[in-house]
């Protein structure tokens, strides 16, 4: 990919001179460390980058269909802005492991913005898990209680910023002429969260834990130009190496892994897809497009 405006961080540039944070990676899973990383990246970028008077954390699984604008403008001077999950009703249970969803987190750099930055990143330094004990929940459920002991953070409202599996159910979707809309808001990011290739042409939208069917809109006009674009891009970048990671996803990563990983991963994939067609929530990509 030919992206000029990008400048890439290494993880060695990362963790140089943070001893707390390499400390804190000898005892978490790799998972685990890269929810540890969360608030420490945005912190590094406003030390490093000086001139940067704003940072928006973003998930590597969000898909923007729309200028994203909108969102901006409902933070206005906020110094902080977060997104509620907005879980349908019969997922309020959910909300144990947070209110609000890491997928978009947004600060500005003023006293604020970085006061709730180090606060984050002190908590996570301490205890940062995949796993729920009594208000924690990796990185996701410290955010709880951001509102509460810190004044400058917007919650964002917008319907179709950060629609995802597990409230899409709240919303009618419509192809309208301006694009998707959302209810009567034009979608402007999608997290796919969970989604997985099982193999080449058979992806899992992760529709079934969340009680959500895999309409014919959600289909088209959501998974297919992101399908699209994720094979397109997985075919620049992954040229010539193996895409079993891409298969099995990142808590089943296959390269290095022990004979008994690989094993439970395969037969990860198989109870996976049983499950796909017994249910019929699966996507099968076929000749760049979905059928």
């Amino acid at each position: 990919m030919n992206l000029s405006f990008l400048e890439l961080i290494s993880l060695e540039d990362f963790e140089r001179n943070d001893v707390d944070l390499r400390s804190a990676r000898k005892n978490r899973s790799q998972i685990e460390y890269y929810f540890t990383c969360t608030p420490s990246l945005p912190l590094y970028i406003f030390n490093h980058f000086p001139d940067l008077k704003e940072v928006t954390y973003l998930d590597a699984d969000l898909f923007f269909f729309a200028d994203p604008q909108p969102v901006f403008d409902e933070i206005g001077d906020h110094s902080v802005a977060l997104i509620p999950h907005r879980f349908q009703e019969e997922l309020s249970f959910m909300e144990v492991s947070g209110i609000y969803n890491v997928g978009f987190v947004y600060f500005r750099q003023d006293r604020t913005g970085l006061g709730i930055l180090t606060w984050w990143r002190n908590e996570c330094l301490q205890w940062c898990y995949d796993r729920l004990e009594p208000g924690r929940f990796a990185d996701q459920k410290y955010l709880d209680r951001v509102p509460e002991l810190f004044v400058g953070v917007k919650i964002i409202q917008h319907k179709g910023a950060n629609l995802g599996p597990w409230n899409v159910r709240n919303y009618e979707l419509v192809q309208a002429n301006e694009g998707l809309l959302v209810d009567d808001q034009p979608l402007i990011f999608y997290h796919f969260h969970g989604l997985r290739r099982i193999r080449d042409w058979l992806y899992d939208p992760n529709l079934m834990d969340y009680k959500a069917r895999l309409t014919r809109v959600l289909k088209r006009e959501i998974y297919e130009p992101y399908i699209k674009t994720l094979t397109s891009l997985t075919a620049q970048t992954l040229l010539n190496r193996s895409t079993d990671a891409l298969h099995a996803g990142v808590r089943y990563q296959f390269e290095n892994a022990s004979a008994l990983s690989r094993l439970w991963a395969r037969l990860d994939q198989l109870l996976v897809l049983t499950r796909l067609i017994i249910s019929r929530q699966f996507v099968l990509w076929i000749n760049g497009r979905i059928l």
